[in-house]
């Protein structure tokens, strides 16, 4: 990033290590509370990569299919990835910010133009045809 960012609001959730809900949840929470709030950016983390040990490929790819699920929802969606102690071990080898870039970079979703019985955009699943059941 070339310029800081100002006017930025934070949501935090943390990364359990056995959690009930499962992580693509706690993700696509993090998008409906920020699509709720009317935010239109997104700046992310390696989510529970570091001290958890969650495999990066794996979270880098659940944030991928949150991202098309919240497709035009928001105008950028950044990842601030931190190399420290915690990359470079078994789980993640490569450490955390090369899987990330690997999947992520370059990115561009655009919203559907047709959504189907139970697709879902954004926290809304689709249930039926139309609007009174038929």
């Amino acid at each position: 990033m070339e310029n800081p960012l100002y006017n930025v609001c934070a949501i935090a959730m943390a990364a359990y290590r056995d959690p009930e809900l499962t992580t693509e949840k706690m993700l696509e929470n993090i998008f409906a509370i920020a699509h709720h709030h009317k935010h239109d950016c997104l700046v992310l983390s390696a989510f529970g990569c570091g001290a958890f040990k969650n495999p990066p490929e794996h979270i880098a790819l659940l944030f991928k299919s949150v991202i098309y699920q919240y497709a035009g929802y928001f105008k950028t969606i950044y990842f601030a990835i931190v190399v420290d102690h915690n990359t470079g071990n078994r789980i993640n080898p490569d450490g955390n910010f090369l899987p990330f870039k690997t999947i992520l970079d370059g990115l561009n979703v655009h919203p559907p133009t047709t959504i189907r019985v139970n697709g879902v955009s954004g926290s809304n699943r689709i249930l039926n045809k139309t609007s009174d059941g038929k």
